[in-house]
């Protein structure tokens, strides 16, 4: 951040001083590459916040909201075989957020755009299916404690949350923690 304090000063860095300083990480020189694009971008092109852009990436194999079911969906607790919500698997488009125009927004970026940077009252990160990992373990963490709802990712809420439902989820964050 000293060395270049600003995106246009880091558009215009040399790869060479950006991979100089990120070597550590890996793939530092697709890295530095992408940091100055997403920084030439950012210059020309800035996300605004009441400005909604389409992403660069069309679709996504996403999950769609199909209805309640009266089963239960495998691997759920015997005792919370209740009704739950049905998702089927399918292309969908990516919604439009301000940062959807930028290099680099695939389903990651803009799941954590959703759930992250979207303020609260619109609620948008009950909408976000995602499927990477950590993001499916922020999602069921906070669905237990703000909603108070056992959430499943692919199915969605599936009831309410009990005490057996927190314990078996605070083994499994324990359990799967990535350090």
């Amino acid at each position: 951040m000293q060395r270049w304090p600003t995106a246009d000063a880091l558009r215009q860095a040399k790869v060479e001083d950006i991979v100089s300083v990120i070597q550590s990480l890996g793939l530092q020189n697709k890295r530095a590459r992408h940091f100055i694009r997403l920084s030439q971008a950012y210059v020309e092109d800035p996300p605004q916040p009441n400005v909604l852009r389409k992403s660069n990436k069309p679709h996504y194999l996403g999950y769609i909201y199909i209805g309640a079911l009266g089963s239960s969906p495998q691997g759920l607790p015997s005792h919370q075989h209740r009704r739950y919500q049905h998702y089927r698997r399918c292309r969908l488009q990516y919604p439009m957020t301000p940062v959807s125009h930028m290099p680099g927004m695939g389903p990651y970026a803009l799941d954590s755009y959703r759930i992250f940077c979207v303020k609260s009252e619109y609620n948008e990160w009950k909408r976000v299916v995602p499927e990477d990992k950590e993001l499916i373990r922020y999602l069921k963490w906070k669905w237990a404690i703000e909603e108070g709802k056992c959430w499943l990712p692919k199915v969605g809420v599936i009831g309410h949350v009990d005490l057996c439902y927190l314990e078996t989820l605070t083994h499994e964050l324990i359990a799967t923690r990535p350090y």
